[in-house]
């Protein structure tokens, strides 16, 4: 039998770099009950994690999907909970670049798994082209950094002009109240009035980085904020957040029925 420190425990998601979360199950295990002389060592084992974030020299965070290929003749697995908890301890962590990200992950889970494994980071953008038009995305653009829980203040107008814009970010993050999981979400925005700043508006979404809320209630609050700050004309919020235990939850709220969007799910869900 196998025991790994992580399994079955109350867990803190950690805020700083720890590799030694990770956890090594010995392939040997599992494959001592099988027929003797089968040749398993060509293969690969290729994972796909849809919740990779860090942070830019600046401290603006980065969302992103990666692909993880670990060869099948490897010594080791890593148990997927250990896993999870060192991706989550990366989130507060800079990186110079994503070539440095990459090589940390691949050196560090060589440690643990003894084979060396390819890591690559795919863009969330390039996997949902058809359903969040790339154009919209406000995500390369520069963040003001708040020590505020959420910083409503960082709210401003772009100038007196008025417009119709659908806007969204991949970059949302807060956690649960209950477990303290991070959560993940792209939200969207869909207002008319006063042309909204939009770097305040990444950088007021991305005050909600170590926010404590439910889903629903992080969405109230950025479509309160929104109408009681800025006042657009029509205003609709939505936050498409991830998976956990097989469940994804969109919240959407609007000024009127006519602007709540119908359903959809995006890959990284």
């Amino acid at each position: 039998m196998v025991t790994l420190d992580a399994l079955g425990q109350t867990t803190d998601y950690a805020k700083t770099y720890d590799w030694k979360v990770l956890e090594a199950i010995p392939r040997a295990a599992g494959r001592a009950s099988l027929a003797a002389g089968i040749n398993l060592t060509r293969g690969v084992d290729v994972w796909h994690l849809f919740e990779v974030s860090y942070l830019e020299p600046t401290g603006k965070p980065v969302s992103c999907t990666a692909r993880l290929s670990v060869p099948s003749s490897s010594p080791n697995i890593c148990e997927s909970k250990s896993l999870k908890l060192y991706m989550g301890s990366l989130n507060f962590s800079v990186f110079e670049s994503e070539d440095a990200l990459i090589k940390q992950v691949q050196d560090d889970l060589y440690r643990v798994i003894k084979a060396r494994v390819k890591f690559e980071l795919l863009s969330v953008d390039s996997l949902m082209p058809s359903l969040l038009d790339p154009a919209h995305c406000l995500d390369h653009l520069p963040v003001t950094l708040s020590d505020q829980d959420v910083d409503p203040a960082l709210l401003k107008f772009a100038g007196e002009s008025r417009v119709f814009e659908q806007l969204h970010t991949h970059l949302f993050r807060s956690h649960c109240p209950v477990t303290a999981q991070p959560d993940w979400a792209t939200v969207q925005l869909v207002y008319r009035g006063r042309a909204i700043d939009h770097a305040a508006l990444l950088s007021y979404l991305v005050s909600y980085r170590s926010h404590s809320g439910f889903h629903e209630s992080c969405v109230e609050q950025i479509f309160t904020d929104l109408l009681s700050r800025l006042k657009p004309d029509a205003l609709m919020v939505r936050a498409l957040f991830t998976r956990r235990g097989g469940i994804d939850i969109n919240p959407a709220r609007a000024t009127s029925d006519d602007l709540l969007p119908g359903p959809i799910r995006l890959t990284r869900q």
